[in-house]
């Protein structure tokens, strides 16, 4: 492991950092001596990053805190928030310090959204937790590092819970994933079953409930307005339309369910 480390503040209330999730992401507090109680970010992802590569662990950080994020809101809590500079600090040599900038490179920033883990990291930790107990978080934590589709699903999730803009054209996005991983289709209104593995009853329901609002998130003129995923077409808007909550607690369920299918998949759990 390095000998430095990197951390980013998050400004929520302390009792958020003793949210247990796992080896690949640590929660902490500040120095309770100096009444600093705000929780810090840090991981030995980030940890294989130079001095350097100040805008790199930046954005790979607040990609991790997406991640939590979206956790989040499906175990039923807040987004959470984020306002302006969340505080990036190395430390080296029991010495904090701060990048003297770090420049928006939307290159970086892609890359680290689409994947904020290291390879070589992932495989250490992911050594370390085999046979050791874990709990829901802990594994949806480690599904992120190890399944590009759950980290892209829990992505999709986060960024259309930071803005409503995104949140019905990423749910559509979610749900496509998620029927042609498991290889389902769509007709008259029913998900039919091709040659993909079996799934609960629980997850059938559930993208049978999101597949009624997709009319919804498709249509403009009469429907989602300019939140749908289309533009101005001559489609009819559905006759039942539902709220945008409503939509929103489809996708929470949907996502719920499909992560304990591949808690099973992957735990066995």
């Amino acid at each position: 492991m390095s000998e430095h480390s990197w951390l980013m503040m998050i400004y929520e209330n302390p009792g958020f950092a003793s949210w247990n999730i796992g080896r690949h992401i640590y929660l902490w507090n500040g120095d309770d001596d100096m009444a600093d109680l705000t929780p810090r970010i840090s991981s030995p992802h980030v940890d294989v990053l130079g001095e350097d590569e100040g805008n790199r662990a930046y954005y790979r950080l607040s990609s991790m805190i997406r991640l939590l994020s979206a956790i989040r809101v499906l175990n039923g809590h807040d987004k959470i928030h984020s306002f302006g500079d969340l505080g990036l600090y190395f430390y080296n040599q029991n010495r904090y310090k701060r990048p003297s900038y770090y420049s928006k490179d939307v290159d970086i920033e892609f890359e680290e959204l689409m994947n904020p883990f290291d390879d070589t990291i992932a495989k250490q930790v992911e050594e370390q937790a085999v046979g050791q107990p874990s709990n829901r978080s802990e594994d949806i934590v480690r599904l992120a590092v190890l399944d590009p589709l759950v980290r892209e699903n829990l992505l999709l999730l986060s960024l259309g819970e930071e803005q409503i803009l995104y949140l019905l054209i990423n749910t559509y996005k979610i749900f496509e994933n998620i029927l042609n991983e498991l290889d389902l289709g769509k007709s008259q209104g029913k998900i039919v079953k091709r040659n993909g593995p079996e799934i609960s009853e629980e997850l059938h329901s559930a993208l049978v409930s999101l597949l009624k609002h997709t009319g919804f998130i498709n249509t403009k003129k009469g429907g989602a307005g300019f939140l749908s995923r289309h533009g101005q077409t001559k489609d009819r808007a559905p006759k039942e339309i539902p709220t945008i909550q409503d939509v929103r607690h489809s996708l929470i369920d949907v996502m719920n369910n499909w992560l304990d299918f591949k808690r099973n998949e992957y735990f066995g759990k």
